[in-house]
């Protein structure tokens, strides 16, 4: 089976091989490069999909503490004015908030972040 290049000259060995290796590392850079564009889809696909879901968890409760540090200004205001004032801050604060979890929960695809978005708004109905 190896008597064809057992009879060839030495420096047609030498280009048989070189060959070879070319042709291997050529094949084995064009199945790495797919791979590798293969990886970026999935990368994107994961950044697009995945990474959005993971801040809205912090901006709720951002909102949520914003929420009651209006809560907490309402009831400690000196003045009627300042209370009115308050009053009026925390019901626009209270509607946006509402207004963000209901849209945000229609977005939502995972049970943790329904769970999670129903007990903010039973803070905030409370």
């Amino acid at each position: 089976m190896r008597g064809w290049f057992d009879n060839l000259k030495i420096r047609n060995k030498r280009i048989v091989l070189m060959t070879g290796l070319l042709t291997g590392s050529l094949a084995l850079t064009a199945v790495t490069i797919r791979d590798m564009s293969t990886m970026a889809h999935q990368t994107d696909a994961i950044a697009d999909e995945w990474l959005p879901q993971t801040s809205r968890p912090g901006e709720r409760q951002a909102a949520l503490l914003e929420l009651r540090l209006l809560q907490f200004n309402h009831v400690v205001s000196s003045t009627a004015e300042q209370r009115t004032a308050m009053a009026r801050a925390l019901a626009t604060a209270r509607d946006t908030v509402q207004a963000r979890l209901a849209t945000e929960e229609q977005r939502t695809q995972h049970d943790d972040d329904r769970r999670l978005a129903a007990t903010l708004q039973g803070r905030l109905k409370g």
